[in-house]
Order: C-alpha cells, then sequence, then structure tokens
C-alpha cells in the first residue's frame, strides 16, 4: 500500500470524517430524489470533507475515487453559502480525470478567477494530459479513457471490463474514426448483439463522418471498396457468419467486440465464439477489441482467439455516481414506503414516503413510484415481457393524469417542441402498428415502452425521442442489457427477470444499473 491509500484509510477511519460524509451523502442522494433535508452541514466540516476528497482523488483505488467525486458532487449545493466550493470542486474532478462531470456540472463556464495559480495549472494540465486529436477536432477524455486510448493506438490487442457507465463505447467509436481518417483502407467490423444495437452504432459511425470520411454498412454482403476506402461493417455475429460464407476471403485488420461477456451464453455465444476464431485464423495478427462490463477475467476473451498477452484494462472507477435505493411497503399502511440506502450489503434508513393512493402490491408499487420519484427526471422502468411493458407504461400515463396524484405531485408539462415531437411519435405509432396501439396512448404523456417486437422504425423512434429529451419514461425489456445507449437519471425495477423464469444474473443486473447516469 502506497502512502496515500494509507492517508486515504487513515481519513475514512476517522468518526468525524464518517459522521460528515455521510450526511453529505444523504443530501445529496434526498435532493436528487426532490426530498429536501433540513440538517446543513457546517463550514468546518464541509472544509474538512472537500480537503479529505483532495486527497482521496489522487489514489488510483476505485474505493478513494468514488468517495472524492461524491462529496465533490455534493459540496456543490453550498455554492452560494461557502466561497471557493467551485474551486475545489473542480480540482477534485480534475484529479479524478472526470471531465464529463466538470462539463456537467459548470457547463462552459471557464475556471473562476479566484482560483490560485497552482490550482490553476494543475487543473490545466490535466485537461492537456488528457485531450487526443480525433481527425480535425480534439476530445477530452477521462482517465480511464485515457488509458484505453493509449493502448488502442498502440496496436495492442486490448481486453476492457468497466462499469456500464464508464464511457466505453465513446473511446471505442473516437478510435475507429481516428483509424478510418488515417488507413481508409483498413478493414473493420464492429460486432453487437442485437440488431437495436447495430443500429444505434451505425447511426453513432455516420455522425462521426459528416464529412463523408468513411463509409458504414450493415448489411452482410462484401462492399468494393471506393475513393474513401473501405466501408466499416456494423454486424451481429449471426450476420458475420453469412458475410464471411459469401466473402471467403475477406478478412478484417480490427474488430470491436461489444458485450463480449455473452461469449459464455447459449446457442448465441457458441455462434460468436465460432466467428472470433474464423477472424482471428483468416489474418492471425489482427487487432481484437473486446468490450464488456464488469467481469471477473477479461483475460479469458483473448484466450478465444489465441491471444495469451491481450493488453487487459479492469477498472471499477466510474464518472458517475450510482445509488442503490431499496422502496419498501411498510406492513399494514397501503400508503407508506420506506425508502433505505444499500450499500456494501447494509440498509440505512433515508426517509418514508406518503403514497397519494394506496399501493396493495409490488406491482402497483413499481408504477407509482417510478411516476412520484421519476417525473422531474428522465427514468427506465425494467418489465419481464412485452405486456407488462404496455401495462406499466399504461399505468404511469394513467397516473399522470389522476388528479388525486396531481395535487400531491404537481408536474410541469413539457415544452412546446417536445409536445410537437410527441404528437408526432403518436401519429407514427399509430400508423406504423393499429390506431389503437398503446403507445400511441403513453408516449403522448411522455411514457414509451421498448422491446424486441417493436417494428424498428418505430423503436429507432423512441429511442431518438427519449435520448433527446422528449420523452420522460422508457418501459424496457432485457433489451436494454444488450447496451442501447439510453443515458437516464433512474432505473426503476421489481424482483427482476430475464424472462418469465429466470432470476436477473448479477452482471446483467450492474449492466441495467449502469443505465443509470451512465456517459455518451
Amino acid at each position: 500500500m502506497n502512502f496515500v491509500d494509507r492517508l486515504c484509510e487513515t481519513i475514512s477511519g476517522d468518526p468525524r470524517f464518517a459522521a460528515d460524509y455521510e450526511a453529505i451523502l444523504r443530501q445529496s442522494i434526498l435532493s436528487g430524489v426532490g426530498f429536501a433535508d433540513g440538517h446543513l452541514l457546517e463550514e468546518e466540516a464541509l472544509r474538512r470533507l472537500l480537503q479529505s476528497a483532495a486527497i482521496f482523488a489522487q489514489s488510483e483505488e476505485a474505493e478513494w475515487r468514488q468517495l472524492a467525486y461524491r462529496i465533490s458532487v455534493g459540496s456543490l449545493a453550498y455554492t452560494e453559502t461557502l466561497a471557493g466550493i467551485m474551486g475545489a470542486s473542480r480540482l477534485i474532478l480534475a484529479r479524478l480525470g472526470n471531465y464529463p462531470a466538470i462539463k456537467f456540472a459548470f457547463k462552459e463556464a471557464s475556471e473562476p478567477r479566484t482560483l490560485t495559480e497552482g490550482v490553476f495549472y494543475e487543473i490545466l494540465g490535466r485537461q492537456l494530459d488528457n485531450t487526443v486529436r480525433i481527425g480535425q477536432r480534439s476530445a477530452v477524455l477521462t482517465d480511464m479513457q485515457r488509458a484505453v486510448w493509449e493502448a488502442l493506438t498502440s496496436g495492442s490487442s486490448l481486453a476492457l471490463s468497466a462499469p456500464t457507465s464508464a464511457g466505453k463505447s465513446f473511446v471505442f467509436l473516437a478510435y475507429i474514426e481516428q483509424l478510418k481518417r488515417t488507413r481508409p483502407n483498413a478493414n473493420l467490423v464492429y460486432l453487437v448483439p442485437s440488431r437495436a444495437l447495430i443500429s444505434q452504432v451505425a447511426t453513432d459511425l455516420r455522425a462521426a463522418s459528416l464529412d463523408k470520411a468513411f463509409e458504414v454498412t450493415t448489411v452482410p454482403m462484401p462492399v468494393t471498396p471506393t475513393v474513401l476506402g473501405t466501408p466499416i461493417y456494423v454486424l451481429t455475429p449471426e450476420r458475420l457468419q453469412v458475410l464471411f460464407h459469401t466473402a471467403p476471403e475477406l478478412s478484417f485488420d480490427v474488430a470491436i467486440v461489444d458485450e463480449a461477456h455473452l461469449i459464455g451464453e447459449g446457442s448465441r455465444g457458441v455462434v460468436l465464439h465460432s466467428v472470433l476464431q474464423d477472424l482471428q485464423r483468416r489474418l492471425p495478427d489482427m487487432q481484437f477489441l473486446f468490450s464488456s462490463p464488469q467481469v471477473r477475467e477479461p483475460a479469458v476473451f483473448g484466450t478465444v482467439v489465441g491471444r495469451e498477452s491481450v493488453k487487459v484494462l479492469k477498472t471499477k472507477d466510474s464518472p458517475v455516481a450510482q445509488n442503490i435505493i431499496l422502496l419498501n411497503r411498510r406492513v399494514g399502511d397501503d400508503k407508506k414506503i420506506d425508502m433505505l440506502l444499500w450499500r456494501d450489503g447494509e440498509k440505512t434508513p433515508l426517509a418514508e414516503i406518503d403514497a397519494a393512493i394506496p399501493i396493495y402490491n409490488s406491482h402497483d408499487g413499481l408504477v407509482y413510484l417510478s411516476w412520484a420519484l421519476g417525473n422531474a427526471s428522465q427514468s427506465l422502468v425494467y418489465a419481464v415481457g412485452p405486456a407488462a411493458c404496455e401495462d406499466i407504461a399504461f399505468k404511469i400515463k394513467e397516473l399522470s393524469q389522476d388528479p388525486a396524484v396531481a395535487e400531491v405531485l404537481p408536474s410541469s408539462g413539457p415544452d412546446e417542441l417536445s409536445a410537437k415531437i410527441r404528437k408526432d411519435l403518436t401519429a407514427f405509432a399509430k400508423e406504423a402498428v393499429h390506431p389503437s396501439y398503446v403507445l400511441a396512448e403513453t408516449v403522448e404523456s411522455g411514457v414509451g415502452f421498448h422491446y424486441g417486437r417493436i417494428p424498428p422504425l418505430l423503436r429507432n423512434a423512441v429511442e431518438s425521442a427519449f435520448a433527446d429529451g422528449h420523452l420522460d419514461y422508457i418501459v424496457c425489456t432485457s433489451t436494454l442489457l444488450q447496451g442501447v445507449n439510453l443515458p437516464a437519471r433512474n432505473v426503476f425495477m421489481q424482483n427482476p427477470h430475464k424472462g418469465e423464469e429466470n432470476p436477473i444474473e448479477p452482471v446483467d443486473f450492474w449492466n441495467l444499473a449502469g443505465r443509470a447516469g451512465r456517459l455518451g
């Protein structure tokens, strides 16, 4: 253990620090779900916390870095009462290499003039260290993304295991863009587990090439190179199999394998295993990039393609803070809900909720609490299957129009643009499926749903409306487990299963939970 980590351990073990940290964490969580907490921290306690966070941020350990992040963000509630908060928070976030959080918290505001010269240059220096060139533009990466970037640009094959919220896709897409701009004839394939992800990845890649520097194809047919070079293929493993049958001599220089942990999942895992070995056989020294949420041994992906020396990057560090909040109906009182924080296997009481209407079962509780705690920000609600998706979405819509609920939980309506988008989406749902389709009713109230059998164009329209902030909810099935990037403030679930029979696996739970607050 190095000096910084020993110091972090000493600080975290101090009873005063524990009490101060619990207070700021409680305030941050409750304010995030619309609850006021009257217990304000004293100025001296806040100074101690910020000094501690500045030390935690210099550690490489995810545990201490997460404490630093939470203190930094929680302290921003005091910017009007204590001078220097914004500067201290910027410094902590810069030491964490968390530039997305700086951009989100401070928008485009420049560093305040009150910063000392040393702090100013430390923040600026850290930012320059994490800035990379992608074509004609530059991007500021997180520390994890910077480490991935250096591995990729060195030509190494890489197995990356990081939280769903860590921004893995962003750095992979940036690398692809840079590679195709410098080597137009490089052959690249981006493997994804679902058709929904094909659409999203292809859309993101095309957005990176508005100047038509490279082309993207999702069709498993060989394409003759043009003046722009070879296209980027975005395919499922099954489609890559078809492509290999039609083009026996085709090989790839780089393969990106998204959601690589699915290699262990039934018949589809067998297909993925097969195409990976076929890729390696066709060009033995090609570059493989494996991406997965937190898995125990990411190096195993390299052994599938005979790469014992694949570079492994494994981190639990996330640039966002996520809280698991348990919401329990109180026995004997249909209108009382106990809110508890679940952390390290322990439950800490946070607040009690007085429901506007009686809640008689867990299903109704999921509907009501999704509405009550999620109506001020965008939320995902997990459902077991298509029928449950439609039912929950319809009931959330009904709650939004219930006068008894509106009295207790008033909601501001959509702005003019969102109202128009919702009306257009309603008309599209009626035309694409049926005039009485449930989605046509729910989206007008800002509630969409998402499952595999929805027509692709309509599903894409729902995803786009949510991503652009025009819908408040998407009720979804496990299609969201396979990486569709729909960042949300909250994820609500009740006894989550994958299908009717099987409890959700831990890796899938964290993959789904990672949709809350994830980076783009």
